[in-house]
């Protein structure tokens, strides 16, 4: 079974799961919805494929006889069909994660260090959020990971991430303010270490 681990809060859970090779004989064996099987089958690419595969092995792992398939809205966002559990995805490398939440504004990323991020860090960063990683790496994956699943809970297309997504440290958790005009949405969002990987997620 590739679960790799699963990670319970009060309102959610955070499934990982090991991404494996597309294959008709793993439709066959999880008997995924015909949905899913239309949606797999017509993705391009098979690192994408792979992972579109592996968020629903995961999915149909979590929710057994109840998963009827993920669809996706109009923005990209996907869904659960027919459930009142909402749900966000991250992949990364050879790893899925699916937060599964009773949120509506749902939202998890999943990062290893990378010097793109150092890179990009004066474009995304504001100078609190950079004085705070300090040039650390693996600071600034965090903010990283952060904007990004505040991004997805938002909802909202368009968003910059330095001017219009704020993060500010409060101990272990991360408040985190997302502006676009008169819009304004508050999230308390969490993070740790999953091997060399930084996950954040939605509280």
């Amino acid at each position: 079974m590739p679960i790799l681990h699963t990670l319970y809060t009060e309102s959610s859970s955070l499934m990982f799961w090991e991404i494996k090779l597309y294959s008709e004989k793993l439709l066959l064996e999880y008997e995924l919805p015909l949905t899913d099987c239309d949606i797999i089958e017509n993705t391009k690419g098979i690192k994408r494929k792979n992972e579109r595969l592996a968020a629903r092995l995961c999915a149909k792992e979590r929710l057994k006889q109840e998963y009827q398939g993920i669809d996706y809205f109009e923005n990209g966002k996907p869904f659960l069909i027919n459930s009142k559990e909402h749900i966000s995805i991250s992949h990364s490398g050879s790893i899925v994660c699916v937060n599964f939440s009773k949120n509506e504004k749902v939202g998890v990323d999943i990062q290893p260090p990378s010097e793109k991020i150092r890179r990009i860090a004066k474009k995304v960063f504001n100078v609190t959020e950079l004085k705070w990683a300090n040039d650390d790496l693996d600071r600034l994956t965090e903010l990283w990971c952060i904007k990004e699943t505040a991004f997805k809970a938002a909802q909202i297309l368009g968003l910059s991430f330095r001017e219009e997504i704020t993060i500010i440290a409060s101990g272990d958790l991360f408040n985190v303010r997302v502006i676009k005009g008169l819009q304004q949405i508050l999230f308390k969002i969490k993070t740790f270490k999953f091997g060399e990987h930084c996950v954040a997620y939605t509280l």
